[in-house]
């Protein structure tokens, strides 16, 4: 502009339906937050070099964090050894396939040990519609897991005294009487 200018021109963008999108966009994160918390689910937001974005309270806290802890950190090295390149493997795939996947990861807590975490790993977008990244959805399942594992040792045991028997058993079911097992 000139001070002794006579004609201006004026260019305007009106931004109301942006902003209206960005608010409702902020609110329905917030509404996801809290119900992640109220159920306890891991929810991870990584971008595409694996660092973690946001995460969710109530499943930081089930690992020993707290959320703001881990965002910054790689998700890569809160799991075991074992399982860090099957997971790169599995978020490049999402993030350059655009299709997301289920997956069991060994996480480890804040205080040294494992816990067994069955997640589903989608793309993330951008506000532009492009992969971002990935989000990580995940339950603890290291309790369902051990008892999985007691019940099939318990049922090993079990067949190993029948077979190594060498008397006759036979089980009877006490409501119907019929033979279960002979």
């Amino acid at each position: 502009f000139r001070a002794d200018a006579e004609n201006y021109i004026l260019m305007f963008d009106d931004v109301t339906e942006r902003k209206r999108r960005e608010q409702t966009q902020l609110e329905s994160e917030r509404r996801m937050a809290q119900l992640a918390d109220e159920i306890g689910y891991i929810i991870w937001r990584i971008d595409d070099e694996g660092s973690i974005e946001s995460a969710s309270r109530a499943g930081s806290q089930s690992l020993g964090y707290e959320a703001p802890d881990l965002v910054g950190r790689s998700l890569f090295d809160l799991l075991h050894p074992d399982d860090r390149l099957a997971a790169m493997i599995s978020c490049e795939n999402v993030i350059n396939g655009g299709k997301e996947l289920e997956r069991e990861l060994r996480v480890r807590h804040k205080g040294g040990q494992c816990r067994c975490i069955r997640a589903v790993i989608s793309p993330a977008w951008d506000a532009k519609g492009a992969i971002a990244g990935a989000v990580i959805e995940g339950q603890d399942v290291t309790e369902q897991k051990r008892a999985e594992s007691a019940l099939r040792e318990s049922e090993e045991r079990y067949r190993t005294i029948l077979d190594a028997a060498q008397i006759g058993i036979v089980l009877i079911d006490v409501q119907t009487h019929q033979i279960v097992e002979a």
